[in-house]
């Protein structure tokens, strides 16, 4: 009896343990994890992913550390020419239709200048693009342009090896974030204390509006939803349409909100500020409250398959963090996710009906309905019945499936 997961060749790799029903509610939320000692010099500025499991991550100490999550190995890729201060970085974003690799990343700095490298740390162009300092730039999704804003208040198109293609716009004031929308046809920004949307390629006028009653640092535009957010110095965060709608305004939290950014499915959202993280759901209500002790978050990256983020964190340190207590239900059978590898099944109409379902690989999606349980890792993928309660049965195994990311 129970379930039972299945490696390439049936050997039967997951394992089925005998559990008590859990008795307290279960809230969705965050384990963090951060080094005890800062492996930066300096504070982090911003952190990128190249697949599920490798993070990349940029200081002001001049250094881009490379992290596998696997077996917990820090290398450095590259150290920074001594007048390159970063203020953000972008890798180019991984497409498995196009079987197009994210081969190379881009650094703007505190000069005014983008730094485009190769993933191996080799720096192949520098461009001169802002009076000031650069404090974003974005790949579009389909990675064919890049986008920057900078202190000068200009707005900058950009081709793929650095070509300048448009001045976009031209603001009175720094614009401190930037974004794309999921077609790639319009971007988003915030300047002062207002965000606003420009359609590009078309004569469709600029949607602005108030959003915050203090200066706009972070904007993020999620491809899926279509919903953006943003944060500011008044220490709120406010969830908006994409025609300046408000959705949600949060309270006022303690501090300014320094990075704000969407998960790639769209449905939780992440918030950063001073020695705080919050993990939100799309509609804007409150999951979860890490109080932590790194100084303000800078910056937050999801990573492509949804279940993790990366932060860079004032302190030096770099900060990761999984989603668990995901809750999924199916009339009386609930099934949650207590740790990245295991999974608790039960009957809520019992007190001692619970399955433990333990697997080897990372989970990234489950799915649970018409009596079958759909579970997908960053390798494989499990369907199992719901045969008679509290008893699963494995049917098949799906073929291998690679990595997200």
């Amino acid at each position: 009896k129970g379930c039972k997961a299945w490696d390439e060749n049936c050997t039967g790799e997951g394992r089925h343990i005998k559990g008590q029903a859990r008795k307290t509610a279960v809230q969705m939320r965050l384990k963090v994890t951060v080094a005890r000692e800062a492996t930066h010099g300096d504070s982090v500025i911003a952190v990128a992913w190249i697949k599920s499991d490798e993070l990349v991550s940029v200081g002001d100490d001049q250094k881009v550390l490379k992290w596998n999550l696997v077996n917990n190995d820090v290398q450095v890729l590259m150290h920074l020419p001594s007048s390159l201060y970063p203020t953000d970085m972008q890798w180019l974003a991984y497409d498995s239709t196009k079987q197009q690799s994210n081969s190379i990343f881009a650094l703007t700095s505190t000069e005014g200048k983008f730094y485009i490298c190769n993933r191996n740390g080799r720096i192949e162009k520098v461009v001169e693009a802002h009076q000031g300092a650069i404090l974003s730039g974005r790949w579009s999704h389909d990675g064919s342009t890049f986008v920057t804003c900078g202190e000068d208040g200009a707005i900058k198109m950009w081709s793929r090896s650095g070509m300048l293609r448009s001045i976009l716009l031209e603001n009175a004031h720094p614009v401190y974030g930037i974004c794309w929308n999921g077609s790639d046809s319009c971007i988003a920004f915030c300047c002062g204390e207002n965000c606003s949307t420009k359609v590009l390629k078309s004569q469709i006028p600029l949607i602005k509006w108030k959003a915050h009653d203090g200066i706009v640092l972070c904007i993020d535009w999620n491809a899926n939803t279509n919903l953006l957010i943003s944060g500011g110095e008044d220490c709120k965060y406010k969830v908006w349409d994409e025609y300046g709608r408000q959705m949600y305004c949060s309270s006022s939290q303690d501090y300014p909100i320094t990075s704000v950014a969407w998960n790639v499915d769209g449905d939780l959202f992440a918030v950063g500020s001073f020695n705080l993280l919050r993990l939100c759901d799309k509609a804007g209500w409150s999951h979860s409250l890490e109080k932590l002790s790194t100084g303000s978050i800078y910056n937050i990256n999801w990573s492509p398959d949804s279940t993790q983020l990366g932060g860079a964190c004032a302190n030096g340190n770099v900060l990761h963090a999984y989603l668990v207590e995901k809750r999924i239900t199916w009339r009386n059978i609930e099934a949650i996710q207590t740790k990245q590898q295991l999974i608790d099944v039960r009957d809520v109409l019992s007190d001692v009906a619970c399955e433990k379902l333990e697997l080897r690989d990372r989970i990234t999606k489950l799915s649970l309905g018409f009596e079958q349980l759909v579970v997908a890792t960053v390798k494989q993928c499990y369907i199992f019945r719901l045969v008679s309660f509290p008893s699963l049965s494995s049917i098949f195994r799906l073929a291998l499936l690679e990595a997200l990311g």
